[in-house]
């Protein structure tokens, strides 16, 4: 796992303003907490945001970090409510986990779906995510083929909401993976017919991408907009906390967009 870094002290390489002007975006939308009477009882605590880092609102790389619109928006969201944060990677296998027993905890991306209470701690849409079947161009039967749901041997990654949705869909699941590399393994070798995952051939090493290009068909199975996740305990122990979230990133997001 690759530890988060604090956020006064990260570069925001893919920021859609400069850091003064989200510095500025920041405190105009504290005011909007002042002149509402909401307040915000700064937490000593700090939030920490996971995300695994595989979609372009929140990705990961070598060179930048953990960086993207989603990050940008946290990032303009928390200093406005005077709450340190910061940000960390981890797979979405520990997604259910973390939002059920970490304290002071968010993720992101979480589809704007599922059951009430779940919904009701999601702040969002922040961008989308597209989800596509990935699948060799020479398969018996592809994703959208009449009988694929029936006869085709699918996958997605491990302790997913997509896995989930693919098993009460009907479909015949095989075990997945947390790593993309190892899904593009799975289509590639045969031992599955498609995998239903978010779209990662951007991340994708040179050759892989090259190998994936010759080899595999991808369609769009639907985009998603998606949104932070607070986690149970956090939502439990400040109810507040959702109001306030809430507020500070529609004003960064729209602070943001207006950014020249």
């Amino acid at each position: 796992m690759v530890k988060g870094i604090d956020v006064h002290a990260r570069k925001l390489s893919r920021l859609r303003c400069t850091w003064a002007a989200c510095r500025r975006i920041a405190a105009s939308v504290a005011l909007t907490f002042v002149m509402s009477g909401m307040g915000h009882t700064k937490d000593h605590q700090g939030v920490r945001l996971y995300t695994h880092g595989d979609t372009y609102p929140a990705q990961w790389s070598d060179e930048a970090g953990i960086s993207g619109v989603a990050i940008d928006i946290a990032t303009c969201a928390f200093a406005a409510m005077d709450i340190p944060v910061e940000f960390e990677l981890a797979p979405l296998s520990r997604a259910t986990e973390l939002m059920d027993t970490q304290d002071s905890a968010v993720w992101f991306p979480s589809v704007l779906a599922g059951e009430p209470e779940r919904v009701q701690r999601l702040v969002g849409p922040v961008g989308s995510v597209d989800l596509m079947w990935y699948y060799l161009k020479s398969a018996r039967v592809k994703p959208g083929d009449d009988g694929f749901r029936e006869t085709a041997k699918v996958s997605a990654y491990t302790g997913s909401r997509t896995e989930s949705m693919l098993k009460g869909e009907g479909y015949t699941l095989a075990p997945g993976s947390a790593d993309h590399m190892r899904l593009v393994h799975l289509v590639i070798s045969g031992r599955v017919d498609a995998v239903l995952a978010v779209d990662f051939r951007w991340k994708l090493p040179k050759a892989t991408k090259a190998l994936v290009e010759k080899h595999m068909g991808t369609s769009l199975y639907k985009s998603f907009p998606v949104a932070y996740q607070v986690s149970r305990p956090m939502a439990k122990r400040d109810p507040g906390f959702m109001a306030r979230f809430k507020t500070a990133v529609d004003g960064c997001n729209t602070g943001l967009v207006a950014a020249p």
